[in-house]
Order: C-alpha cells, then structure tokens, then sequence
C-alpha cells in the first residue's frame, strides 16, 4: 500500500498543472479535499483494528539506547527481508526497498513541486 502513495503522489505532481489550468487553485484544492475525506472514510469504515502488538516493556533490553533503536531495528529488517515467504512476496519485498530508497534518495520534493510547476506554467 505505501508503494501506492508514492505512485499517487507523483501522479499528483504530474497532473496538478493540467488541474490548475481548468480552474485554477479552486479546482487543486477541491480535488486534494475530496481524496482526503475519501482516504478518511477508507479508513473509518474499511481498515479493520488489528489492536496493540505485545508491549516491549516488560524484556529488559541490555546495551542501552544504541542497542534498543540501532541494532535491534536493523537486525529485524534484514530478517524480514532475508525470511522465506511464499510465492514472490520476498521480491515484492525488495521492490519495495528499491522504490523506497529511490523516493528518500530523491526526496526533496517541496523544491522538484517548485521547480516542475515552474517549468510547465
């Protein structure tokens, strides 16, 4: 699903100039209102509550801040890439990582909004 918003994202980015030419920021702004009250019902109504995961609390997590945030986050993450999965889950897996890492190696979007918006008016 994260995949989707990054595509839909740079969808939006592609078609707002096409959506301010029909009628301006009246338009923009209508169309970003209906998509969020639309992801809002989604998930008012669709998204079932899978309730808290089991608390942390109680394990006592030995080496400290460095451990609890660095190590043990990325020794689950590779265990979770590198784990058996069926079918071609564990591919769809890494695409994902890929797309990922060329989103937030890209990410200045506020300045490529700015730049592609200036390029097309």
């Amino acid at each position: 699903m994260n995949g989707v918003v990054i595509l839909a994202y740079m969808l939006g980015i592609a078609a707002s100039s096409f959506v301010y030419d029909l009628d301006g920021y009246y338009l923009s702004c209508g169309v970003i209102l209906v998509c969020n009250l639309l992801a809002i019902l989604h998930l008012v109504f669709f998204v079932k509550d899978v309730g808290c995961p089991p608390s942390r609390d109680d394990e006592e997590s030995p080496g400290g801040l460095l451990e609890q945030f660095l190590w043990s986050p990325l020794r689950d993450f590779f265990g979770t890439l590198t784990k058996r999965r069926p079918g071609r889950y564990r591919t769809y897996l890494y695409v994902l990582l890929v797309i990922y890492a060329v989103y937030y190696g890209t990410n200045s979007s506020d300045e490529n909004l700015y730049l592609y918006m200036t390029l097309v008016r």
